[in-house]
């Protein structure tokens, strides 16, 4: 059974990317930008752009851009935000999903600490996930939820929190976890009856519905399903009110009550086809020519059957294909309609022979694959040996060639032949080549794993701590969460970059002070970073452990160096001199205790960062004059330095 949630977002894509391509302005447009008051000009762009954004995408985006303008113009904080945020809603629609997330962080930054954003920062946070969601990754979707959770700490915010738990719900249910999906659409059922939110009630029922459809639990399914309908009509949300009858149709037929599932459907198409998206439209239809057939009425079961054609056979819904073709040959028999029955029977053999084709290919192409690997793997082995087999060749003619210079023939046969070595040689060096490179490609897929499971744990740990209350807890949990959060930066780094030999140094660090002043909820207003980064690569062995003490270095600060005080500095720099790599952190915070002994502190922090240092076989000094200040000096390090041409690079 699939996701109808699924199967609504891609038809209302699909929908509003028809008219994506338009861009005319309105006249109605002209008089906002005739208004005085500069303000309301930014309000009224922005309330057009959202109108235009699902069918016009192209004047959204123009629309949101002039209302971007004006609100950085006169320092419209409210305006600039939900500028920004308009911004993503178009690049969502366009798929442009990366985009989009970028647009939501720039808003999110504007939103701050601030009370008076705290609803605009929950709502952003909740749209950032749901770009996750469409994006296929569950994981960073499900950490945007339980962020948006954390910020609705407050009784007023009770309504923002009864939707986070339905997108909660409908992440678990993306990921096949129905049980799960339940027991959070029932948080979000109190919170909204709370609320008093009958249209938030209504749907929540009907995703309940669903999930329980899913799980093979008719009775419940149309337990639930009933309630939606019933608040659906409350509401006089009719269009709402006939979809649900669709499903509740399909539960009953499951159940056996073939009579109530006909009249469900009679009644749902009893005005037509307007107001259903096709994918239930086709199901309620398919559905409805099988009870006429089962009670061998196949002119009206041809009649609906026919509603669908051709539009079906040019849909992604393979297995709907299946049963509409197995379904009009079986309607054609019963009507004496021999050779129609016989041409669409070959049409549903060759459909399930397609798909069953499809299946054996791809598993050929699975265990071919493994195989090609393997084999790809005992020839590099192969090569390799060959390799210095023909090192020592080379070496055994260059020394046969000055022992018999005298013998002109024999000389001039040696040097042909070690020709001939070195064509052979730059073949296998292609092979070589070639086999590394699809090394490469599959050793990126491992960083992308790497990182996907990292972030899964640190989703787990943001989960796990939810649980609970005691405060030193509750910061070990943290703790833990950003040391396995800078670790998959790296691998995050890596995958991306087009080199798999090492992580540019000042992107990183960028990127992991950012994460951890979004762990602290912390703005760069709030704690000012200032850096001297180096341009260098550092490889992987370096960059862990070094991310490691940094996080370790930079909590710190962030928990202990400011206290009470309001303008907090960070300097960080790192620099590829001749001695070595030299990593200095320091702040203008209050400093360290008097009577400070390093060797004497037993924090788990400090032990990291020592053992780290330990591992880097790094000098490690602290001082604390005017702020504290912590060097690392490493002697050995793996760094790669790109040339100019950034072609080739050498070892440092």
């Amino acid at each position: 059974m699939k996701s109808k949630a699924t199967y609504w977002i891609v038809f209302f894509l699909l929908m509003t990317g028809v008219l994506g391509s338009q861009s005319v302005i309105p006249k109605g447009l002209h008089p906002i930008l005739e208004l005085e008051d500069d303000t309301a000009k930014v309000n009224q762009l922005i309330e057009q752009a959202r109108m235009y954004t699902p069918g016009i995408l192209q004047l959204g985006d123009e629309l949101s851009d002039s209302a971007m303008s004006v609100a950085q113009k006169i320092g419209y904080q409210e305006g600039l935000i939900q500028a920004r945020r308009t911004k993503a809603q178009v690049a969502t629609f366009r798929g442009e999903l990366s985009a989009a997330v970028d647009w939501y962080n720039k808003a999110l930054e504007l939103c701050g600490q601030a009370q008076e954003h705290k609803r605009n920062k929950i709502s952003l946070t909740l749209s950032k996930g749901i770009v996750y969601f469409l994006d296929g990754d569950m994981g960073n979707a499900l950490d945007q939820y339980i962020e948006a959770e954390t910020l609705c700490d407050e009784p007023e915010l009770e309504d923002m929190l009864g939707k986070t738990y339905h997108n909660m719900a409908l992440a678990y249910r993306k990921l096949e976890n129905y049980v799960d999906a339940l027991r959070i659409y029932q948080k979000s059922i109190r919170l909204k009856e709370n609320q008093k939110d009958t249209l938030g009630l209504a749907t929540t029922y009907n995703n309940i519905g669903i999930s329980y459809a899913f799980l093979d639990d008719y009775l419940s399914s149309v337990e639930n399903l009933n309630r939606a309908r019933a608040l659906f009509e409350q509401l006089g949300e009719w269009k709402e009110s006939k979809n649900v009858d669709l499903s509740l149709a399909s539960s009953f037929y499951q159940l056996g009550e073939k009579a109530k599932a006909k009249e469900l459907l009679s009644s749902a198409f009893e005005y037509g086809d307007r107001g259903f998206s096709f994918y239930d439209l086709m199901n309620g239809k398919l559905l409805f020519a099988k009870l006429w057939m089962e009670e061998k009425q196949y002119a009206e079961a041809e009649k609906y059957l026919k509603e669908l054609s051709p539009r079906i056979e040019s849909t992604p819904y393979t297995e709907a294909i299946g049963d509409y073709l197995l379904l009009r040959a079986t309607a054609a028999q019963g009507l004496d309609k021999g050779k129609e029955a016989y041409d669409y029977l070959l049409e549903y053999n060759a459909l399930r022979d397609t798909l069953v084709s499809s299946e054996r290919i791809k598993l050929e192409k699975e265990m071919a694959a493994k195989y090609l690997t393997k084999e790809k793997e005992d020839q590099i082995v192969l090569q390799s040996m060959q390799l210095e087999r023909n090192r020592k060749e080379q070496l055994i003619y260059i020394v046969a060639l000055f022992a018999l210079l005298a013998i002109l023939g024999m000389g001039f046969s040696l040097y042909r032949h070690r020709q001939k070595a070195n064509r052979m040689l730059s073949n296998k060096n292609s092979v070589i080549e070639k086999s590394l490179a699809e090394k490469e490609i599959l050793l990126k897929e491992i960083h992308h794993r790497v990182k996907n499971n990292l972030q899964i744990i640190s989703s787990l740990l943001n989960l796990q701590s939810r649980q609970i209350e005691d405060p030193k807890a509750l910061e070990a949990i943290k703790e833990g969460r950003n040391r396995v959060a800078s670790m998959a930066l790296i691998h995050k780094n890596l995958y991306q970059e087009e080199d798999l030999t090492g992580v540019d140094a000042s992107d990183y660090i960028d990127k992991l002070t950012y994460s951890l002043l979004s762990s602290y909820q912390l703005s760069d207003q709030d704690i000012r970073f200032e850096k001297d980064i180096d341009p260098v690569q550092l490889d992987v062995d370096v960059v862990i452990p070094l991310g490691l003490i940094l996080n370790e270095i930079i909590t710190n600060c962030l928990k202990y160096a400011f206290d009470g005080q309001e303008d907090g500095l960070i300097y960080m720099s790192l620099k590829d001199q001749e001695n070595g790599l030299l990593l200095t952190v320091s702040d203008n915070g209050k400093g360290l205790p008097p009577g400070f002994d390093p060797d004497e502190l037993n924090s788990l922090g400090f032990r990291l960062i020592k053992a780290f240092a330990q591992k880097l076989e790094a000098d490690l000094s602290i001082t604390s004059e005017s702020g504290t200040q912590v060097s690392i000096l490493i002697p050995q390090h793996k760094l790669l330095q790109y040339a100019d041409d950034q072609s080739a690079y050498s070892g440092g």
